[in-house]
């Protein structure tokens, strides 16, 4: 089995619980805080958006509730299956449409899309800096690329980031949780390791990456304020934070 289906292997043997993860959210106070953030791209005239890795669909719900188009494409179908689900659900199924497609190999026409928005993907891409190239390949110019991630698994190559990680897990034993097995198995621990991402500081890998690709302005939130996950996951993650960057395309 090569890498890329061990991959979505591993995504479609989580959709159902991902997507009981993303409802909690649509049902808490923290989608006020992803609606906060996102602001000034939910309000205002309607938008041509690509969901890229939408995995169980919480920005396909939160953008076509909005009343903007989307297109959102995942390279598990198991994901995709619940995203669709949760969009008529929560969201407005008119204004959504799911593709099966890697988000590192489009298959779109160039400057197709206002807004190309993703979370938590990157880290766990082959190729991300080829992610990057075709988001911005498929953005119509003036458009912008809106990307949420963390340095998840740095900490497997980084004896610093261990440090952080190991904080993450005190902190949910102080607090009397206990840790929360996902199922990566052996052969999906040694394929993180080995990705890009796990290797490399974020956002600043990002920055230069996309500095290369010629973005116009960019802006970068190395920390999300505010509590965006669960409390196991807050805890968890309390030295890891999640960044937010944004690049515009100008050309």
């Amino acid at each position: 089995m090569n890498d890329i289906d061990i991959i979505k292997n591993y995504w479609s043997s989580r959709a159902e619980v991902f997507s009981e993860i993303n409802r909690e959210e649509l049902n808490t106070d923290r989608l006020e805080i992803w609606e906060d953030l996102l602001k000034d791209y939910l309000n205002g005239a309607s938008l041509n958006v690509l969901d890229a890795g939408c995995g169980a669909g919480f920005f396909s719900v939160l953008f076509s509730r909005y009343g903007h188009k989307v297109t959102a494409i995942d390279l598990s179908e198991d994901m995709l299956a619940q995203a669709k689900q949760n969009v008529n659900a929560f969201g407005n199924p008119n204004n959504a449409a799911f593709f099966p497609m890697d988000a590192q190999k489009l298959e779109f026409p160039d400057s197709s899309f206002d807004l190309v928005i993703s979370r938590n993907i990157t880290w766990v891409l082959e190729h991300p800096e080829e992610a990057y190239k075709e988001w911005m390949r498929v953005l119509k110019s003036g458009g912008s690329l809106i990307n949420f991630d963390a340095n998840y698994f740095l900490y497997m190559n980084d004896p610093e980031e261990y440090k952080n990680y190991e904080a993450g897990l005190q902190a949910v034993k102080d607090n009397g949780l206990e840790l929360i097995d996902w199922g990566h198995g052996e052969t999906f621990d040694e394929l993180i390791s080995r990705l890009p991402s796990s290797h490399r500081k974020r956002p600043a890998w990002d920055v230069d990456t996309l500095i290369k690709l010629g973005c116009g302005s960019l802006y970068i939130k190395p920390k999300i304020s505010g509590k965006i996950h669960d409390r196991y996951n807050e805890l968890y993650y309390i030295e890891i934070p999640t960044f937010m960057i944004c690049a515009e395309k100008t050309e």
